[in-house]
């Protein structure tokens, strides 16, 4: 398999992946296992780096979780979950660098869960309002 230099370098971001059933994935490519739930794990990370308390407040209570989620996928950020044997990702656009992201992180999940490699990714733009999750890809596809 050939890797190209980017490809290689958000590799190398991710390749002490903590193992977890979610994760956020930030523009650079910085992959952070998330334990308890998306937003807490914005809170943990991002207060006085991205957003200051007052920011996160604010989109706390126009839409409460939800709002700083999607505040952070707008921005850039990859959302991903597994959930009832499949990966959910949410993304702002599946672009070229978003699917980079992805195939990053999916190159370093197979290494934790090599029988993950069969599993289905799903894919939400919130960019496209679609309201529904598409199927994307095989998670073995991004491998390839």
């Amino acid at each position: 398999m050939v890797v190209s230099k980017e490809h290689a370098i958000l590799a190398v971001k991710v390749m002490q992946l903590e193992d977890s059933q979610a994760y956020w994935i930030d523009p650079s490519g910085k992959t952070m296992a998330v334990q308890d739930n998306h937003a807490n794990k914005i809170r943990q990370m991002c207060v006085g780096y991205l957003v200051n308390e007052n920011q996160l407040n604010e989109l706390f209570n126009s839409g409460g979780d939800d709002a700083i989620i999607t505040y952070f996928v707008e921005k850039g950020w990859v959302r991903i979950r597994f959930m009832t044997g499949h990966y959910y990702l949410t993304v702002n656009k599946l672009n070229t660098n978003t699917k980079d992201l992805i195939r990053s992180w999916a190159l370093c999940i197979l290494e934790i869960h090599p029988e993950h490699k069969n599993k289905d990714v799903y894919t939400e733009e919130t960019s496209s309002n679609l309201g529904y999750s598409e199927k994307l890809i095989d998670i073995a596809d991004y491998y390839a």
